[in-house]
């Protein structure tokens, strides 16, 4: 019974090390992999946001001040795009109307660049331009004031 559990200790400790082993050999091999497999997928990500992204010198046009009596498309150039990794786009967008320079992250400039071709597809402009175009006149929502007299001012008055 002794030389039972000491041989299958001693079986135990052979499989030990040999699994060590195994795990010594295989352990370089399968992070070589994983590594392969992750910048793989950082490349593919790049690729991605580089189609997505605007490129310097892409035209634009973005819709300011909507609902409002000063609502207008500006057109502009994207003179600047920033990368910062997995983070976020900066991008400068110059305009032509007036030479301003904005900057916006990425997300926001998707945002507004979309809203602007909706406003333009909604308004049935086909061509894109350059410098500004008001819109509100297009969009003739006349909004209804109610004029409520507050009656606890007037009660005020009557006091003194």
């Amino acid at each position: 019974m002794y030389a039972t559990r000491n041989t299958t200790k001693q079986i135990i400790k052979i499989q030990a090390l040999w699994r060590g082993y195994i795990y010594k050999k295989a352990y370089p091999i399968a992070l070589h992999q994983h590594r392969e497999q992750r910048e793989r997928v950082r490349y593919a990500h790049y690729l991605e946001l580089l189609r997505t992204s605007p490129q310097v010198g892409d035209h634009t046009e973005i819709l300011f001040n909507v609902n409002e009596r000063t609502e207008s498309l500006y057109s502009g150039e994207v003179i600047e795009v920033q990368y910062r990794g997995c983070m976020d786009t900066k991008i400068k967008v110059q305009f032509h109307y007036d030479g301003e320079v904005r900057k916006y992250t990425g997300e926001k400039f998707s945002l507004l660049k979309r809203e602007g071709e909706e406003h333009k597809r909604k308004l049935g402009i086909e061509t894109s331009f350059t410098g500004r175009i008001f819109t509100s006149s297009c969009n003739i929502k006349k909004k209804k004031k109610n004029k409520k007299q507050d009656d606890e001012g007037d009660l005020f008055l009557l006091d003194y």
